[in-house]
């Protein structure tokens, strides 16, 4: 039956509605621990697919949110052979055109665990688009900085370089928001830098430092060490606090 169905996937790429009904079959026949008894050929070929539905139908917001769900997780993600890249790529150019909670979610947690898998040669690619990283960086003010803050930003004497946080969508008051989204969305941003140094002056360029240190500042005025378990583990490990499974995220 699988095999039917990315057949006819393949041979009906430009049929829309076809495609979108095969997008919401793969996710379900990958699912969970399904995935992990697929032979890994057929995995390979419903990922590649996948890819090609998310180029290629770049209009039709349920499938690509169909898609995501196919990509979102360990078993996929770690067990099939595809370009990593290639998916970063589709998956940040989905990103950048919709401003969707659950692609958001899953979008980040995609990018953050393909980031450390490829080379530093593909990490300065992905890098070379700075809406990308501007992207993330979105993401991180949404998550922990107040309106108030984004305008004391966009006061500074920048020039441009901050002016994409025009689009953030900030909360006018309250805590910031330590979610799964935002802890995945700092690991792609850690992984798309990691020793890659064309990457990190794209964070540069974009006044990522500057939106750290606000993120910073305003974070440690909120909770202390006391009061935030995340930190208290932080100050009493020198590892990085483990990311979850990606099957957690659709739970949240």
């Amino acid at each position: 039956m699988f095999q039917a169905v990315l057949r006819v996937m393949r041979l009906h790429m430009n049929h829309s509605d076809m495609i979108l009904a095969g997008t919401a079959v793969v996710y379900n026949l990958t699912r969970g621990e399904q995935s992990a008894q697929l032979p890994l050929d057929l995995l390979n070929r419903a990922v590649n697919i996948t890819l090609t539905a998310i180029e290629q139908h770049q209009k039709l917001l349920q499938l690509l949110k169909n898609c995501f769900l196919t990509l979102c997780s360990d078993t996929v993600l770690h067990r099939a052979q595809f370009s990593c890249k290639r998916c970063c790529e589709l998956v940040f150019q989905s990103l950048i055109k919709y401003d969707d909670v659950h692609m958001k979610r899953m979008g980040v947690a995609i990018i953050s665990i393909l980031a450390a898998e490829v080379p530093t040669s593909d990490l300065r690619d992905l890098s070379s688009d700075r809406r990308r990283l501007e992207r993330l960086l979105i993401y991180v003010v949404e998550k922990c900085l107040l309106a108030s803050d984004v305008q004391e930003l966009l006061a500074l004497p920048l020039g441009q370089t901050l002016q994409y946080l025009q689009m953030t969508r900030c909360q006018t008051e309250g805590p910031p928001v330590y979610d799964t989204t935002l802890r995945f969305t700092l690991s792609a941003l850690w992984n798309l830098t990691d020793e890659c140094p064309d990457a990190c002056q794209g964070f540069v360029e974009v006044g990522g430092l500057y939106v750290y240190a606000k993120v910073l500042k305003v974070g440690f005025s909120f909770v202390t060490a006391s009061e935030h378990p995340s930190i208290r583990y932080c100050r009493q490990s020198p590892l990085a606090v483990p990311l979850p499974s990606l099957n957690s995220i659709f739970f949240l």
